[in-house]
């Protein structure tokens, strides 16, 4: 199992790192993902490639979801919401601070 904070990643570079969280199987990048501190997951969600990214995000809690999406910023924000099923959305939405909320609907 790769510690996404082990000392053998954070020497790495950071092509290096992007190749080893991409290669994680996600039941382990999940599980590692919720000990980084908030900015260490927006930068390691970022890294993932498109499909991983949304399966990651797919597996969170939906509390968890919702911090990161606070976190990334609008459009990225949005992009995501919409690969969403219809449910998942609604449920995220709900756990979404209001002023947040708001603004990705608008």
């Amino acid at each position: 199992m790769t510690n996404l904070t082990s000392a053998g990643i954070i020497n790495r570079t950071p092509d290096e790192i992007k190749a080893i969280v991409n290669e994680m199987p996600l039941a382990e990048l999940a599980a590692t993902f919720g000990a980084l501190d908030p900015r260490a997951r927006v930068t390691i969600f970022r890294m993932l490639e498109k499909r991983k990214a949304l399966e990651l995000f797919e597996y969170l809690e939906a509390r968890d979801q919702a911090e990161l999406i606070s976190a990334i910023g609008d459009p990225e924000s949005a992009q995501l919401l919409g690969q969403l099923e219809p449910d998942d959305r609604a449920r995220l939405i709900e756990e979404l601070p209001a002023k947040v909320a708001k603004r990705l609907l608008a």
